[in-house]
């Protein structure tokens, strides 16, 4: 059983993701891989003729800032910057499901239909919070003004369109039970996995 998890930024993924984790599934995060990978020599070589040599600082580290203001500023460079990292993550998942044959396997990703990984999955959830609720989230894990978490907001898809394409909604309003929600999708997913 392969399960997606996606939401948009703030939502509470991740926490999500924890859950899933102590119920006994492997975890791949797709956010963190792609984040690797922009350290892995051909990678860092496109990246930097994507984006510019100020894409690293010169102790080698990610110039995170910079490419922020970037490709969140120009939807046809980020367009680029995922074609390049993309097609790696998957590759990478691709290798983590072979590992893990037999296990429950988390797939957590923001960008899980923005990257059409849906095909390679069994069942999609999505984790949805009030937008006011996540904006406030990303300002302070991020130290972000609320102009810049509204302009990440709107380089993905929205809540709603996610919902319709997911087989399981899982509300981080802070009022609906996290871990009662995980359980049930859970046992569903075993259940409906035997069948």
């Amino acid at each position: 059983m392969v399960l997606g998890l996606t939401g948009g930024i703030g939502s509470g993924k991740s926490t999500v993701a924890q859950l899933f984790v102590l119920l006994g599934w492997k975890h791949f995060n797709s956010d963190q891989a792609a984040k690797a990978l922009y350290f892995e020599p051909n990678i860092k070589n496109k990246v930097k003729a994507l984006l510019g040599e100020d894409s690293y600082h010169s102790n080698g580290q990610l110039n995170k800032a910079y490419i922020s203001s970037k490709v969140f500023s120009d939807p046809a460079l980020l367009k680029a910057l995922n074609a390049l990292l993309h097609p790696a993550v998957k590759e990478k998942f691709e290798a983590f499901c072979r590992k893990h044959k037999n296990a429950l396997i988390l797939k957590e990703s923001a960008l899980l239909f923005e990257a059409g990984a849906e095909q390679s999955l069994d069942k999609i959830a999505v984790v949805l919070a009030p937008e006011e609720l996540r904006i406030q989230r990303v300002m302070e894990r991020d130290q972000l003004n609320r102009e810049q978490v509204l302009g990440r907001l709107k380089n993905q898809m929205s809540q709603e369109e996610k919902m319709k394409k997911a087989d399981v909604v899982i509300m981080n309003d802070g009022k609906q039970s996290l871990i009662e929600q995980v359980i049930k999708t859970h046992e569903a997913l075993i259940k409906s996995s035997k069948n």
